[in-house]
């Protein structure tokens, strides 16, 4: 037995008291206790009592969110998720997985004042090749393309990049694609963000130093733009350069400001501003607008920006907004600047 030394009075010390427990008498319930706790981090929320605005879902844990009740705030509109949400002092993370596709989406709140941050997609590109376009209902025969680009940008996900390379001789392997495309051979590129923007598409010829590139409004109206030839844009001769006059000199290129992809995006739909929020509406083309939007008068109707260049918010970039609403005959306008973000519009001005 142990030995103990007391300090003090041996009277006023308490019992030594020896006892000893089999471990067939502890009884482990593992739903008292880890399913406990997963339970009160995890089930946080009914979807049909969230709130309408996901900027005021800050409870811990992981919310469902129901596209007919939580419409405002959202990465993509009209779809079932679950946003968790992690929190520590006063900053938020807000991780949002679309219940379909598995999308993700992430964004904080953070500063003083805190504000939200934009949704940023949070898993890579999904990337579609030749041998997979099958699997999305996309026509193929042997190395041929039984499909027009069209279909193609309308079948793959929403969130997705298809890369498909010849560069072989034969002037047939794209199929049906070969009547839309530049060259016989080559790479084409089409990039697909979401399910309420064009698709872009580039084509690069074998052996060239060309880069073309062009975009379908697949939602929209459906429209197919020509094909831009961008390659070299940076080398074109000056506007202001007097040869061009003479008759040796080719006129292929005497807008010098035109450098840039962005500048050839064509006055196109965007479907709703980033966020819902017509603040940050800064490229050439019409918003789609409903009560719930920021930055607008409180009604359903289009918005329409007219921007200097498709740059947004670059400290020296004039943008005009008109606001069309429904529910009256007025018509809205207002401006930004040389403004780098959206918090500098001025006030919007009745025109009738």
């Amino acid at each position: 037995m142990d030995n103990y030394h007391v300090v003090g009075d041996p009277e006023l010390a308490p019992p030594i008291l020896s006892t000893s427990v089999d471990a067939s008498e502890v009884s482990y319930n593992s739903e008292t206790v880890e399913d406990a706790l997963d339970k009160s981090f995890m089930d946080k929320s009914n979807s049909s009592s969230e709130p309408a605005d996901m900027n005021d879902i800050v409870s811990i844990g992981t919310h469902t969110i129901n596209p007919s009740v939580t419409t405002l705030n959202v990465p993509i509109r009209g779809t079932w998720g679950f946003v968790e949400v992690f929190k520590h002092g006063t900053s938020i993370v807000q991780l949002w997985v679309e219940a379909n596709n598995s999308f993700m989406f992430t964004r904080t709140k953070s500063g003083n004042p805190a504000v939200w941050s934009s949704w940023k997609r949070y898993e890579p590109e999904l990337l579609v090749r030749f041998d997979d376009l099958p699997k999305y209902g996309i026509a193929t025969s042997g190395e041929k393309i039984n499909a027009t680009l069209q279909e193609i940008c309308k079948k793959v996900p929403a969130f997705c990049e298809v890369k498909i390379h010849w560069t072989g001789n034969d002037t047939n392997r794209f199929g049906t694609l070969a009547s839309q495309i530049p060259a016989n051979y080559g790479s084409l590129y089409i990039h697909k963000n979401g399910n309420s923007n064009p698709c872009v598409i580039e084509f690069i010829p074998y052996a060239s130093s060309y880069h073309y590139v062009r975009n379908f409004d697949y939602i929209n109206s459906e429209h197919l733009s020509v094909w831009a030839n961008i390659s070299d844009l940076s080398s074109k001769q000056d506007k202001t350069d007097n040869s061009l006059a003479t008759s040796s000199k080719t006129v292929t290129g005497a807008i010098n400001e035109l450098k840039r992809i962005s500048d050839l995006r064509p006055f196109q739909l965007h479907g709703y501003a980033p966020n819902n929020n017509a603040d940050w509406a800064n490229l050439n083309g019409i918003y789609t607008v409903d009560p719930s939007t920021t930055g607008t008068p409180n009604y359903y109707g289009i918005l329409v920006v007219f921007a200097m260049k498709n740059t947004g918010f670059d400290g020296s970039n004039w943008i005009f907004q008109l606001f069309f609403p429904t529910g009256e005959a007025n018509i809205y306008t207002r401006m930004s600047i040389n403004a780098t973000d959206g918090g500098a519009w001025s006030s919007w001005v009745t025109l009738r």
